[in-house]
């Protein structure tokens, strides 16, 4: 389908119109994608005159992602106090006392690496560490639960995808998934451990992959909707 522009105050927003295959889809739905234009997914008898009144009623929405996405871009930026973080899934505000030599993460009180200099590099050091200790450990949790074996997990900083699976059943996770609610962690760790079985996208894969996690689509939808993780670590 066609990609548009849709005027918002000064801005122009880039609009692309998707259609579902699916018979029993019969919502109209919006994606930010992480590139700041918006995908709308039209039902399979949908009109494109609906779809436009679907995006102006979600107006707002539709300003906030941008301007998260916007926040996202400052990569440069050292981060003041304040500045909110996602972890797994909430936001929580970044506090400082300059009397005290630690962090407020929320309720979490962070005691800085000296060696790193900046409130950003301070806490997302934090943020990767939990990731390094609690990633492997899901992933063993889960691959004995639903006795699907892998070889070796690695966490990374990948930019353009939540999770990898190797044909040698080596998974790669991204450590970004310590920001994530904890059922859409799950889900991407199961994601790759049933590619362990099936290297491929097919129908039968998802059918097994449904019969895992009751939540799939739930799931995807929330990673599309916050794809500008990925982009930056400004959130």
């Amino acid at each position: 389908m066609d990609v548009e522009v849709y005027q918002m105050g000064n801005d122009c927003v880039p609009i692309r119109f998707t259609r579902s295959n699916l018979s029993k889809i019969s919502n109209y739905t919006l994606t930010m994608e992480p590139d700041g234009r918006v995908r709308v997914c039209l039902p399979r008898d949908g009109n494109e005159k609906v779809a436009r009144l679907f995006i102006a009623q979600n107006h707002q929405w539709i300003q906030n992602q941008r301007d998260l996405i916007a926040k996202a871009c400052k990569l440069d930026e050292d981060w003041e106090e304040g500045t909110r973080v996602m972890y797994f899934g909430d936001w929580v505000t970044i506090k400082r006392v300059k009397t005290e030599p630690v962090i407020h993460l929320g309720n979490i009180v962070i005691q800085p690496a000296t060696s790193r200099v900046g409130l950003k590099a301070q806490v997302l050091d934090f943020l990767q560490s939990q990731a390094s200790a609690f990633l492997p450990k899901r992933i063993e949790e889960l691959s004995s639960k639903w006795e699907l074996p892998f070889n070796k997990v690695f966490i990374k900083n990948q930019k353009r995808s939540w999770g990898t699976c190797s044909r040698k059943k080596n998974i790669s996770l991204n450590w970004r998934l310590i920001q994530c609610p904890d059922w859409v962690c799950d889900y991407v760790i199961l994601h790759e451990l049933l590619h362990t079985k099936q290297m491929n996208h097919s129908l039968e894969y998802w059918k097994n992959l449904k019969r895992l996690c009751s939540h799939v689509r739930q799931a995807e939808e929330w990673l599309k909707n916050h794809a500008f993780i990925l982009l930056s670590n400004y959130q």
